[in-house]
């Protein structure tokens, strides 16, 4: 409980005074509405109705009415201010939450999915804005009603009293089982609902793969099989409220039965049998209100927990308290020192890895899948950090330079780059945003881009769609090469660049490289060897070592790894020019 108040504290002290506010003022509801029903049965019935004197009716309607409308624009005031403050609430955590996650390293996101990110922006924000405005609220005024009418009954009729003794555990036992079970079938209904969506976004995102495949009716039937499933818990679970609810009108009418026969031989007013009916409803109304609210309470405590793990989540890379950030650009001398990296515990991927680049030297990283190639690069770029050893540039411990200026200072092109649903121009200008539309065209042109764009209806302002659908890959590889050069980074990382590329254009692309970065450090991450040939040093890697270096005549002259890696590629492409196919090596 200390853990939740700690919780509760950090995420809504701002918020304090209208939560507060709000659960005054249902209170203050839920105390009005059992005086007009105590002023309803004792003036109301047993005296002005009983009378038949108009005056006396008149003034039980106007008081009755003057209740009503008090109760009534209370609940009213607190649900406007709750709703409203609600939306406040919701809109700082979802921003907060989104600020946080976008800033976050690649050791969070490695163990939590986008999808479950999401999922705490939309859903969980909803739920804890619910607590604290609702749930809370309506808890409170449930105990406070509780507690009221066990007390008025008991002090205006002990002995009538003792119906409600005996059915208030009863009605609160069967509540609790019920809400327990709803409650595992509704986490169940949940799950199910999540495999749901997840199942809904692959075949859409995949849906190039579902069509190759042939795989539409078998998607179908898997997604009938998932919402039919869904259906049947949320049928359990009516069924058991259902269940619940005949239970308890079951219970309420015996009680209603021993109020009337005890009524009759107390001989009590018809006032008094008109609030204790109404006092017994309001009860046992309240008793189930409080344990429905208890399982909600805990499922939206699950939701503050998340929400309170991703914004306390302590990054473990971070600026240095003495970073710099020089006015200068890097030279792009780089160097490893006996770097040893691993992701899990006992999965060695780089073992003491020591290498020398030296500035404007074009080196490649060759190897087969899992040999730790794209690690180095994600280690440069400061994704990670080394385990142990060291990695300077410039002479200088990389960790000493502002992430800011790191990042500005190295450029990162990927296999597959991540395109925006928006203009091309637009696309390419997020690798300088302040970049004139001359700049972006005169990028384009170098890396072979302007000629496919100017070909498109809307040219530099055709909006690609989301993950820029409306291009083949090579072309999205091509915009990504155009954002790197409009980023002018003085170290360059082509993890795969050109792998998506066909042949014209890498042809096109390595005839230019050395105009494109001639002036920068480049690291190229290789599979397909024929990219590489004219790089200055290749290394090949196996199991996080170095176990060939030289350049492409020297390795091929050796007969090694490397050569047999390269003749191999050489035989297989060759064939397949030969029959008409191009085909992605990996290895």
């Amino acid at each position: 409980m200390n853990k939740y108040f700690s919780r509760y504290k950090y995420l809504f002290k701002d918020h304090k005074k209208i939560i507060i506010t709000c659960i005054v003022l249902i209170c203050i509801q839920g105390i009005l509405g059992i005086g007009g029903t105590l002023f309803s049965a004792y003036y109301g019935i047993d005296v002005a109705l009983a009378s038949r004197e108009i005056n006396k009716i008149i003034i039980f309607a106007i008081v009755s009415f003057i209740f009503s409308m008090a109760t009534g624009i209370l609940f009213h005031t607190m649900y406007q201010i709750g709703l409203k403050e609600s939306v406040k609430i919701a809109v700082n955590l979802k921003n907060k939450i989104f600020n946080k996650a976008i800033y976050l390293d690649m050791k969070y996101h490695s163990k939590h999915s986008s999808g479950a990110i999401l999922n705490i922006i939309d859903y969980d924000t909803d739920m804890v804005t619910s607590h604290i405005t609702w749930t809370i609220p309506m808890m409170i005024r449930a105990m406070l009603r509780v507690t009221l009418t066990m007390l008025l009954v008991t002090i205006i009729n002990p002995k009538l009293s003792l119906i409600l003794w005996v059915a208030l555990p009863i009605v609160t036992s069967i509540s609790l089982l019920v809400s327990k079970k709803r409650s595992k079938l509704h986490e169940k209904s949940r799950r199910v609902n999540r495999k749901t969506i997840s199942h809904i976004n692959e075949r859409i995102m995949g849906f190039k793969t579902i069509k190759a495949l042939n795989l539409e009716e078998e998607s179908k039937k898997e997604l009938v099989a998932l919402t039919n499933e869904r259906f049947k818990y949320r049928m359990q679970g009516n069924v058991f409220v259902q269940s619940f609810w005949r239970l308890f009108d079951l219970v309420f009418y015996l009680c209603l039965a021993c109020m009337f026969i005890m009524s009759y031989e107390l001989n009590v007013s018809y006032g008094e049998i008109f609030l204790y009916y109404n006092l017994f409803r309001l009860c046992l109304d309240s008793i189930t209100q409080v344990t429905n609210s208890i399982e909600t309470f805990s499922e939206e405590v699950v939701s503050i927990e998340k929400i309170h793990d991703i914004l306390e989540y302590k990054d473990e890379i971070v600026n240095k308290y003495d970073a710099c950030y020089p006015n200068n650009k890097l030279g792009g001398f780089i160097e490893f020192k006996d770097v040893s990296f691993y992701y899990n515990e006992g999965e060695v991927v780089l073992d003491r890895f020591t290498l020398n680049i030296e500035e404007k030297e074009k080196v490649a990283i060759v190897g087969k899948t899992g040999s730790g190639k794209s690690t180095i690069a994600n280690l440069l770029f400061r994704f990670y950090e080394p385990r142990s050893g060291y990695i300077s540039i410039d002479k200088l411990d990389y960790t000493k330079y502002h992430l800011e200026y790191l990042h500005n200072e190295i450029g990162f092109i990927l296999q597959d780059p991540l395109l925006f649903d928006d203009t091309i121009i637009n696309n390419v200008r997020y690798g300088k945003l302040d970049a004139s539309e001359e700049e972006i065209i005169n990028a384009c042109k170098l890396v072979g881009a302007h000629d496919f764009i100017t070909r498109l209806k809307d040219g530099y302002n055709t909006n690609i769609g989301e993950g820029g659908i409306i291009l083949s890959l090579g072309q999205k590889q091509l915009l990504a090469f155009a954002r790197v050069i409009l980023s002018n980074p003085s170290i360059v990382i082509l993890d795969e660049a050109t792998s998506n590329i066909d042949s014209h254009t890498e042809s096109l692309i390595q005839h230019n490289i050395d105009t494109l970065f001639k002036d920068k450090t480049c690291i190229f991450i290789a599979h397909r060897l024929s990219t590489i040939k004219n790089v200055d040093t290749i290394i090949y890697l196996e199991k996080g070592k170095i176990i060939e270096k030289g350049n492409h005549r020297e390795l091929m002259l050796l007969d090694g790894k490397y050569a047999a890696l390269y003749n191999n590629q050489f035989v297989e492409r060759s064939l397949n020019t030969i029959l008409g196919k191009e085909k992605e090596y990996e290895y």
